[in-house]
């Protein structure tokens, strides 16, 4: 009886510590599942900030080749006014050189 009572004590105190490892696996569980969400929530935030950052990088490419087109309008409308103008000048001074005769 004495050994039965001794058995049964060994075997109480081995599930007691199966108990323990149990508890402690799921605690350790519960935890790397928190981790886990964590770093998805974590990968969920650096991929929005990796998707702003080539939106950025998209709309500055954009916003420069819109400034470079506009340059190139106002360098062609520059150049045709200086043309038109050039113009009007050769044909004041053909007409200066009709109406006034130089005397040499």
């Amino acid at each position: 009886m004495q050994k039965q009572n001794v058995d049964l004590l060994l075997i109480r105190k081995a599930l007691h510590e199966l108990y323990n490892l149990v508890s402690a696996m799921e605690a350790v569980q519960k935890q790397n599942n928190i981790q886990a969400h964590q770093l998805s929530i974590q990968d969920s935030r650096i991929s929005r900030l990796e998707k702003n950052s080539r939106l950025i990088d998209i709309n500055a490419s954009q916003e420069l080749d819109s400034q470079k087109q506009q340059i190139e309008e106002c360098k062609d409308l520059i150049l045709t006014r200086i043309r038109n103008q050039d113009l009007e000048i050769e044909k004041l001074r053909s007409l200066v050189n009709w109406y006034c005769v130089q005397e040499e």
